[in-house]
Parts: structure tokens; sequence; C-alpha cells
């Protein structure tokens, strides 16, 4: 099995200690986009661990919801949907006064509008997406271990009938 998911899947733990610590300081528009991020880079090794190389850059690469709605749609679980698609106002949201606007029309920057309920609910949706993501790849390592151990024998197996 390759590897490379456990880096990503690491990268969104750490992501996700620091939203809590940005949060815990105030930073709350930080934390909701290292939530956002931890969220991402938790599916994106989901995806890595099934051999299926998520979009990196570009805008399909912070497309969280697109990116889960396989395995939604698998285990027909909103939780996991409502989780992505939090996330995603806080990629640009969370770092652009073009995001945010106050009732006279003029442009805020997100630190004026994030709050610590706002960057709580994200660290929140990030946690779902880094559990789960963490469940299913420690899941399918497991199998493809017990898989692996099993090749002698089918080979040893196929190789028999191809002489008989």
């Amino acid at each position: 099995m390759h590897a490379r998911h456990q880096a990503w899947l690491d990268q969104a733990r750490r992501d996700l200690d620091a939203a809590r610590v940005l949060a815990r300081e105030r930073y709350f528009e930080q934390a909701s986009f290292y939530a956002q991020q931890a969220g991402e880079k938790a599916v994106k090794a989901l995806l890595f661990s099934v051999g299926a190389p998520p979009p990196i850059k570009g805008p399909k690469g912070h497309a969280i919801g697109e990116m889960m709605s396989g395995f939604c749609t698998l285990l027909d679980d909103d939780t996991l949907n409502t989780a992505a698609l939090e996330l995603k106002h806080h990629e640009q949201g969370s770092r652009y006064p073009s995001s945010a606007t106050s009732a006279d029309g003029r442009e805020k920057a997100p630190f004026e509008v994030y709050d610590s309920s706002t960057a709580d609910n994200a660290i929140a949706h990030a946690e779902v997406l880094v559990r789960f993501s963490t469940w299913a790849v420690e899941r399918i390592e497991a199998v493809w271990d017990e898989a692996q151990s099993e090749i002698p024998t089918i080979v040893a197996v196929v190789s028999g009938l191809l002489r008989s």
C-alpha cells in the first residue's frame, strides 16, 4: 500500500491542532481556515489510501464536498456531507476581505466577521472528517495487509492449476 496517504493524514491532524490553538488565542478566522485545511487534507488522505489520487491544485483541489461525495453516497451518511459542505465556506471566507461586507456595503476583514462560535463549528466539522478518514484508512490498511499475506497462497494455487 502506498504510504503517501499517511503524510496527508498526519498533516491534517497537525492542521486541526493548529486550528485549536488559534481559536484559543482568538484568531477565529485563521482557526476556521486551518480547520478547513484539516478537513481537506483528511479527505485527500482517504482518497490516496484507496488509490484515487485527488486533485491537488486549482478549484477542484479544494472541493471537499465533491471529493467526499462518493463516500457520502456509499455510506448514506449526511454527517460527512454536512461537515464537508460547511468547511467549504472557510476556504476563501476566512482569508479575504472581499468575502464579507457590512450592512452599509463596506468590505470587512475576516477577523471582524469570524467569532468563537464560527471557529468552534469549523473545528467540529474538521474533527468529523479527520476521525472518519483515520478510521477508514486504518481499515483499508488492515484489509490490504491481510490481502498481501494471502498472495503467496493465491500464487501457489494458480500455479498448481496452470500446471494441471
